[in-house]
């Protein structure tokens, strides 16, 4: 399944380390198991980000990025997350 955000409300976020505390936030949040009716459920998350201005200014090229940045992620294993770096 994939699943792409856009945050309208990027100048609030102050640094990389905000971001990166935030996309570890989601990935352990969505890594708990989940039982349902004494199923147990294992569910996890690859994680790409690219960033407003510092990525580009084009929501198409940002997902792009993102996409691939998400790739990157998928390859290295289960519940990571990469953010794009600066020369995408």
């Amino acid at each position: 399944m994939h699943f792409k955000s856009l945050c309208n409300k990027a100048n609030q976020l102050q640094s990389l380390e905000q971001l990166d505390k935030i996309l570890k936030r989601i990935v352990d949040v969505v890594r708990e198991q989940v039982v349902i009716s004494d199923n147990v459920i294992n569910i996890s998350v690859s994680l790409g980000a690219a960033i407003y201005k510092i990525h580009g200014d084009e929501p198409e090229n940002l997902l792009r990025i993102a996409d691939q940045t998400m790739y990157q992620a998928k390859k290295s294993g289960k519940n990571r997350f990469y953010i794009a770096q600066e020369n995408a």
